[in-house]
């Protein structure tokens, strides 16, 4: 049995920075653990630099969706603040670099769920980013390929392994 499709819009505490996209395979990383435990199934994900779409379903496992997402920024957080060693520096956990509410829009149809990935795909075009939704590389709508700037990074593989997920999922 499978669980509601949503809409979710995840923003940073400070809109200045850029923490998405300098990090992605982080978030993408946590993502990726919460499909492998089977409780999402993505249909599209964008990354741009102060916030994140998402449009997921959640697997019938999944009781609150709230804690699911609290739960990846959660793991997000606390891999960055790892990686940027401000966990060693100010014996932190994590940071608290998400906002704490997170925007839930439930998708009630499969015409809406194409319109807000339509929407999820074109927003780094709307920002001014790119010029076509194709080239922005923190999407999964070019399917398997790898974009070119991030060969050799960590996150290829990440980015690869959630494109995989989505691609499938969507089908």
């Amino acid at each position: 049995m499978i669980g509601e499709t949503q809409f979710i819009t995840l923003q940073l505490q400070h809109e200045y920075k850029s923490y998405c996209v300098d990090h992605a395979d982080l978030f993408i990383d946590a993502v990726d653990a919460a499909v492998r435990r089977d409780q999402l199934y993505l249909h599209a994900l964008c990354l741009l630099p102060n916030h994140i779409h998402i449009a997921a379903t959640l697997a019938h496992n999944t009781l609150h969706s709230d804690e699911l997402w609290r739960s990846i920024c959660a793991d997000f957080s606390e891999c960055l603040a790892e990686r940027s060693g401000i966990r060693a520096r100010l014996k932190v956990r994590r940071l608290d670099i998400l906002r704490p509410e997170i925007k839930v829009h439930r998708i009630r149809s499969r015409r809406e769920l194409s319109e807000i990935r339509y929407r999820i795909y074109q927003d780094p075009v709307r920002h001014g980013l790119v010029s076509h939704a194709d080239d922005w590389l923190y999407s999964n709508l070019r399917g398997d390929k790898v974009p070119s700037g991030l060969v050799g990074c960590k996150s290829t593989r990440a980015l690869s392994q959630t494109r995989v997920l989505v691609n499938h999922a969507a089908r």
